[in-house]
């Protein structure tokens, strides 16, 4: 009885191991609602229907995917006020110690903070009006 439970478990280790190899494998090809491995491996049961699928479906089903890449790659426009107090947020969020940052990050945070700053209160200058007259 122990054989028997033993080959049960082997079998079952390889079928799991089989199962995350082809789960990586799936995880590695361009879609973003890729098929799991468990999908994969009853495809072919799950197909009751036994016509061709037609090259309109396919590009259906693929058009779906391409359309989410599109929208997710608009991004909105950020003002720089909006900018400044963003890092003034993350700023204060980053000292109240919720977030264990090490002393690097933490100085390249303050740079770019310092950046953005910078570049708001360049922006807030009035330009003289002699430069004006001199372009």
């Amino acid at each position: 009885m122990n054989e028997i439970e033993n080959s049960i478990n082997i079998i079952q280790e390889i079928s799991n191991q089989e199962r995350s190899v082809v789960n990586n494998l799936i995880s590695q090809l361009p879609f973003s609602t890729p098929l799991e491995a468990e999908e994969y491996i009853m495809f072919d049961d799950l197909q009751i229907n036994n016509e061709m699928v037609t090259e309109e479906e396919i590009i259906s089903i693929l058009n779906p995917v391409e359309e989410e890449v599109i929208e997710s790659n608009t991004t909105p426009k950020v003002s720089m006020k909006d900018a400044v107090i963003a890092f003034e947020t993350a700023h204060n969020f980053l000292q109240q110690g919720d977030l264990e940052i090490d002393y690097k990050e933490f100085k390249t945070f303050k740079s770019l903070k310092r950046k953005v700053t910078l570049l708001n209160n360049e922006k807030l200058i009035q330009p003289n009006i002699i430069n004006y007259f001199n372009k």
